[in-house]
């Protein structure tokens, strides 16, 4: 049974609290997408039948590159793992681990987090379509790059498309409530 499952539309949620969502609005939405139906595994799309779908929550899957070469990224800028999602989650991890040694190590980076953004990712959040920008450190100038999407799964959805590896930019700055004063 395979978690992440290839759709050809670009709504691919079947299950019972997914109404209203299920859309990616990637650029290339019109080819497909990579799903992560929580939801459905667990109830089959009947709200009245909860856990007793094809693959009962909670569900941990993960969908993986081969191997990238990225030796010929500069290491002073760095690189970032670009890609657009849907989503929406219940009591879900959404992760993107790398590796730079072809897959023998991973390294850990959590995101959709309430902590990130409490009003995109609450718990029990609305459903969410953006494009995500996450620095992979120390993966600029590696030859044995692997990176994979981890979906930690207690409903509902992760959707992915339009997956790509840029140099990150060298004025990457957060504007945030900070202030100091000297």
């Amino acid at each position: 049974f395979e978690l992440w499952q290839w759709s050809n539309t670009d709504f691919c949620t079947k299950g019972a609290f997914s109404t209203g969502g299920g859309l990616i609005n990637s650029l290339t939405n019109c080819n497909g997408a990579m799903c992560f139906d929580s939801d459905y595994y667990d109830n089959g799309g009947d709200g009245a039948n909860a856990g007793a779908g094809p693959c009962p929550a909670p569900q941990s899957g993960t969908l993986e590159s081969p191997i990238i070469d990225l030796s010929g990224f500069p290491t002073v800028t760095g690189v970032n793992l670009v890609f657009s999602q849907a989503l929406r989650k219940f009591q879900s991890m959404f992760f993107i681990d790398y590796s730079i040694d072809g897959g023998a190590n991973w390294a850990p980076i959590e995101i959709n987090t309430e902590a990130e953004d409490p009003v995109l990712y609450p718990v029990n959040s609305p459903h969410v379509n953006n494009i995500r920008r996450i620095f992979l450190p120390g993966a600029a100038g590696q030859a044995q790059v692997k990176v994979r999407f981890r979906f930690e799964a207690n409903y509902y959805y992760w959707i992915i498309d339009d997956v790509k590896i840029t140099e990150r930019e060298s004025f990457n700055l957060k504007a945030n409530a900070f202030a100091a004063i000297a």
